[in-house]
């Protein structure tokens, strides 16, 4: 995660092995469409992607059809500073 001053930015760094802590909310296909536009996908600001949960939380039910996405910020953020970084 990046600060890109008022909201964070994930960004995808394959060679990591950083971990990102987040909230799984279930939407439907509108409200899907409306984080979309308010992520800025159209303007190339964020593309959702699948998410790779490295745990289960309990109350997901196992086998479930639903995908859990995320928003991978896809801006330059050279001389942003990272979170969780002293």
């Amino acid at each position: 995660l990046y600060s890109l001053g008022e909201y964070p930015g994930l960004v995808a760094e394959p060679a990591s092995a950083d971990r990102v802590r987040g909230e799984i909310w279930a939407v439907d296909d509108a409200g899907l469409a409306r984080l979309d536009a308010f992520e800025g996908l159209d303007e190339g600001l964020y593309a959702r992607v699948p998410a790779p949960l490295s745990e289960t939380p309990p109350d997901l039910a196992i086998g479930s059809a639903a995908t859990v996405w995320m928003y991978l910020y896809l801006r330059d953020t050279q001389g942003r500073p990272r979170l969780g970084e002293a």
